[in-house]
């Protein structure tokens, strides 16, 4: 009697489907309705308004709940009363969402929220001008660092302690990057 093996190999689940793709639960092809979440994130200004939307940041969506992180409860309250609203505008600008947002949760956390924007911002390159100047002046090997250095040691060259020239001279680069 041969023994039969309880798993089916891969090559095996492929030549069965038909189409050759991977089949998830409730018999949907991984990919297929898959939805890039930065695009919700660069357009939510649009969406909730320009002034909301400087205080507000979706930050995920799981199991027919969008999380959206505000700054203040202030701002989480007003969200509140325009769910509706808001789930409207949401999938009439992404209509392969419809079905997938049933509910929209408002948290605040001040902190939690700017470390969200500064990582959405880098992620989608907001600010890639802020990003590369800061890139380029804190490295010390750059042009620019050399240059703004060299202005420092100018300027602090009667500071005899040196500890405090060189803490001075951090703070005036830092000054001048901005």
């Amino acid at each position: 009697m041969k023994k039969t093996s309880q798993f089916t190999s891969l090559k095996c689940l492929l030549e069965k489907n038909a189409s050759g793709g991977v089949r998830a639960s409730k018999a949907k092809y991984f990919g297929q309705d898959t939805f890039d979440f930065f695009s919700l994130i660069e357009v939510w200004p649009t969406i909730v308004g320009e002034k909301l939307g400087k205080y507000t940041i979706p930050l995920k969506n799981h199991n027919g709940n969008l999380t959206v992180l505000t700054n203040h409860s202030a701002f989480s309250q007003q969200l509140g009363f325009l769910e509706e609203e808001i789930k409207k505008k949401i999938i009439a600008r992404f209509p392969s969402l419809k079905g997938k947002i049933n509910r929209i949760y408002f948290n605040y956390n001040t902190e939690h929220f700017n470390g969200q924007v500064s990582l959405s911002n880098k992620i989608l390159k907001k600010d890639t001008k802020d990003v590369e100047k800061e890139q380029i002046i804190f490295h010390k090997y750059s042009p620019v660092y050399k240059q703004l250095k060299v202005e420092a040691d100018k300027l602090l060259s009667e500071i005899k302690d040196e500890e405090i020239r060189e803490v001075l001279s951090s703070i005036y680069i830092q000054t001048k990057s901005k």
